[in-house]
């Protein structure tokens, strides 16, 4: 049901002005060198079209910028752009509405394009807002400080309040009371932070108690400590990717797709399963291929396993850990405790040929990670690759990270207070085996699914690939 008093079949139209990434946030200068301040710019803006995109009705939003990135970063997501005339924020606007007028608009709304924290949940009620505004009403979301102007909407849309900078908010209600225009103040956290002066990167009431926003720690290069943080999830597996051979170009068979669902975005995580890297590297080969050596003979007797599987999984095996119960527990050359060291026989070959883990997962990920990143503008992007591993104490096996690229492996919160003050000294999560957990859920064990999406994580800190993961020797007990 419609606000009493709304305008009926109200057009609502969004403005979203963007300045050029490179040279931008020059109020930064002193702080920032001209690359970061570049990477930041990307990421905000990113971030904002990216809802604008998902949530905004289809030919009712316009971009303003001339910057060559944006308008190829819109031409993807499907929305307009005009150019921006360069004299400030209040006429980017109005070029904007001038393109909106033209097309019927009745109520406009317009946002800044650098909000670290927005998301689709806050546009979504934005629009509520814009289709249920009251006539001759105007309605202004302030900053953190409550002093400045990072979004409004009013209606008749062909109304003039614009007067953005330092202390607008006061500007922008005088006016209202000049025009006769109803008011009204309306305080949206996500849409109240932006990033104008050095005091806009940290500050007391951030996350973590004064960390960066993991947005701003990844453009910006700050974080050090690896977090890695989860909103809402979604998550599906990508169809349409043929069965892949020996030699193939993973990278490049998954980006049609990739593509045709939607592309990615940033802060997108990929988690691919390591039976298709290993295909595409080489990393399959018969049975035939493996001449058991006597200590093979000895533990195929002893285990009741083909000689040559087990001889495969020698060789891929530094030390056995385990000979027990039809099972080879091994330490395979990358340093992982697995059954088998890897080697698998399902999916390939009709059970004649065997699939060994890549040589070196973390590369494989980065790899596809650089295939990738255009598709997520840029990033950041992370790239897992996972294998299924069973769990001490636990039955039922689950999908584990083996390689990792472009976040941290590991949260580590340690140091960190939790609601009640209480100093944690042991909280360190395996967030990228959590994620490759996700991945299996949606892409299945014979769906012939082998990529997943995971959508709706953030993260900071070094990424240092997979080797935070396995822990050292001497502090695993299973390994005495």
């Amino acid at each position: 049901m419609s606000r009493p008093g709304a305008v009926l079949g109200a057009q609502a139209f969004l403005v979203v002005p963007i300045k050029p990434f490179v040279g931008g946030k020059q109020r930064l200068a002193a702080d920032l060198p001209d690359q970061a301040r570049q990477l930041l710019s990307r990421a905000l803006a990113t971030r904002m079209l990216r809802c604008v995109a998902e949530v905004w009705p289809s030919g009712r939003a316009v971009v303003v910028g001339d910057d060559l990135e944006i308008a190829e970063l819109c031409a993807r997501l499907g929305l307009a752009t005009v150019p921006d005339a360069g004299a400030g924020q209040s006429a980017a606007v109005r070029a904007g509405q001038a393109w909106c007028l033209e097309r019927g608009a009745t109520t406009l709304a317009t946002l800044a394009g650098d909000l670290p924290e927005v998301d689709s949940s806050d546009l979504r009620q934005v629009l509520q807002m814009a289709e249920q505004l009251a006539p001759r009403s105007l309605t202004l979301f302030p900053d953190r400080e409550g002093t400045g102007t990072n979004g409004m909407i009013f209606t008749p849309a062909g109304l003039d309040p614009f007067s953005f900078g330092p202390d607008s908010l006061r500007r922008h209600r005088e006016w209202a009371l000049r025009e006769g225009i109803a008011f009204q103040v309306a305080p949206i956290r996500g849409l109240a932070w932006d990033v104008d002066r050095p005091a806009d990167l940290v500050g007391s009431d951030l996350p973590e108690g004064g960390a960066p926003h993991p947005v701003l720690a990844w453009a910006l290069g700050l974080a050090e400590r690896p977090l890695v943080r989860a909103g809402r999830l979604t998550a599906w597996a990508v169809p349409g990717i043929p069965e892949i051979r020996a030699g193939q170009d993973l990278g490049e068979l998954v980006l049609g797709p990739l593509t045709r669902e939607g592309g990615l975005q940033p802060w997108d995580v990929l988690v691919v399963t390591h039976k298709v890297v290993s295909k595409a590297e080489g990393r399959v080969f018969p049975l035939a291929h493996f001449e058991p050596r006597p200590e093979a003979l000895s533990l195929g007797a002893q285990l009741r396993q083909d000689p040559r599987m087990v001889e495969a999984i020698l060789q891929e095996s530094a030390r056995v850990i385990r000979a027990e119960s039809g099972v080879l527990v091994t330490e395979t050359h990358h340093g992982l405790v697995c059954a088998n060291a890897g080697v698998d026989r399902s999916n390939v070959g009709g059970g004649t040929s065997v699939t060994l883990l890549p040589e070196d997962p973390d590369r494989s990920a980065q790899g596809l990670r650089q295939r990738w990143l255009g598709l997520a503008s840029g990033g950041p992007l992370a790239v897992v690759i996972s294998d299924t591993f069973g769990r001490p104490f636990r039955e039922g096996a689950v999908n584990v990270a083996i390689g990792v690229a472009g976040m941290p492996a590991l949260s580590d919160h340690r140091g960190l207070r939790d609601a009640q003050g209480y100093e944690l000294h042991a909280s360190t999560i395996g967030s990228a085996d959590e994620i490759a957990s996700i991945g299996e859920l949606v892409m299945g064990k014979i769906e012939g699914l082998p990529v997943a999406v995971v959508r709706g994580l953030s993260w900071s800190g070094p990424e240092t690939g997979s080797a935070p993961l396995l822990r050292d020797p001497s502090r695993d007990i299973f390994r005495r």
